[in-house]
């Protein structure tokens, strides 16, 4: 392994409030970047010394074992320290707008505006000519789709936004307290409203088409690096992980994982 990143998901399993799916790791980790070192007998030797990111947790280590279709290939281009950003902030951020459906010109209402993902909303948002907005600076009933990472009041709050039939997608839950949603809204609008995993979002894509979405996302990440905030040893995860919990820090954490 050479760096991993501080996720908000790691900060929440820290605390007992991440609900997973389907994955239990004792190593904390959720994205990351490596390089292949030595492969199996059913694998091309070629892939030696290439550089991948593990599709699963336990990042936060010095080495990983990993099997064939558990991790993707990186372009030459990107950096070493912006791969480790690539496989949580950025793939959420697509498979959240690919779930609303949105088409261009449709407008999309979202909460978290500091957030990283949210950040990549916005990019991806743009790209794909659709308009992104805070929750604080749209009408009620303007918006086409919604997407909600606090859960709590706050997703009443952003489904107030939305037009008749629109959608609504609950991510994260950082309040920590259940959903409240008037029900005059659900009926009186015809509002769609679900959860969302990027595990569960992806389990069943094949490596072919993950490696081609990641692809994309690479260049992207490569044209909008994400913001460091600061570089700590694996040894001094105390430190990495109180900079990651400090409010209005200015980037991203990382750890270096390589001598």
């Amino acid at each position: 392994m050479l760096f991993a990143a501080v996720n908000p998901a790691d900060l929440l399993s820290i605390d007992g409030r991440y609900a997973g799916f389907g994955e239990a790791s004792l190593v904390l980790g959720a994205e990351g970047v490596g390089m292949i070192e030595e492969v199996g007998q059913d694998l091309s030797p070629d892939l030696v010394g290439s550089r991948v990111i593990p599709m699963s947790r336990g990042n936060w280590a010095t080495h990983r074992l990993l099997r064939a279709g558990e991790f993707i290939r990186l372009p030459a281009t990107l950096q070493d320290s912006q791969a480790a950003f690539l496989r949580i902030n950025p793939a959420t951020a697509a498979r959240l707008i690919e779930g609303l459906a949105l088409r261009r010109g449709d407008c999309l209402v979202h909460n978290a505006s500091r957030s990283s993902v949210v950040r990549w909303i916005d990019i991806l948002a743009g790209t794909a000519g659709i308009r992104a907005e805070d929750v604080a600076d749209m009408a009620d009933g303007a918006a086409d789709g919604a997407l909600d990472a606090l859960a709590g009041a706050a997703t009443g709050e952003l489904a107030a936004k939305l037009r008749p039939g629109g959608r609504l997608i609950v991510y994260g839950h950082i309040s920590g307290q259940p959903c409240t949603i008037p029900s005059t809204l659900l009926t009186g609008r015809d509002l769609t409203i679900r959860g969302f995993s990027l595990r569960r979002a992806e389990v069943d894509r094949d490596m072919e088409d993950l490696q081609t979405f990641y692809d994309r996302l690479a260049k992207l990440l490569e044209a909008h690096p994400e913001p460091v905030d600061s570089v700590h040893d694996l040894g001094a995860v105390d430190m990495a992980l109180h900079a990651a919990r400090r409010r209005g820090r200015n980037g991203r954490v990382l750890l270096a994982l390589r001598d």
